[in-house]
């Protein structure tokens, strides 16, 4: 059972975002959140979400490098990570996945639209 949710952007805004999409699907699921990837990794060390959001553009540590640095903590190789970004092109896409994320995201224009693919994964996770 899904119960907290990593979200890793450079953009604040973007939790509020993310945070109200997920709580219309499920209220009970905790969503934390980093400002880009050296704070992750620090949260990483002594929290253990069920499954984390990395945006891709972010400055100095860019999507790709925190996914292979998250990748590196032995305690986080299981979570499942999504690269979740405003531009996702297929070949970035597959470049995730061989780097160890589970799958891409675009970010949506809505929050209706970003509720549904959130619903998807988490049925997904739970089945």
């Amino acid at each position: 059972m899904i119960r907290n949710i990593l979200l890793i952007d450079d953009d604040p805004e973007e939790l509020d975002i993310f945070t109200e999409a997920l709580h219309g699907i499920r209220p009970d699921i905790n969503c934390l959140y980093s400002h880009g990837a050296e704070a992750a990794i620090n949260l990483l060390r002594h929290n253990h979400p069920d499954m984390i959001f990395i945006d891709i553009n972010m400055p100095k540590i860019n999507g790709f490098e925190c996914l292979l640095k998250i990748k590196q903590i032995p305690e986080a190789q299981s979570i499942d990570v999504f690269l979740y970004s405003n531009y996702i092109d297929e070949t970035l896409c597959k470049e995730a996945i061989v780097k160890g994320a589970k799958d891409c995201i675009k970010k949506p224009i809505s929050i209706s639209l970003l509720r549904k693919m959130l619903e998807r994964i988490l049925k997904v996770a739970n089945d």
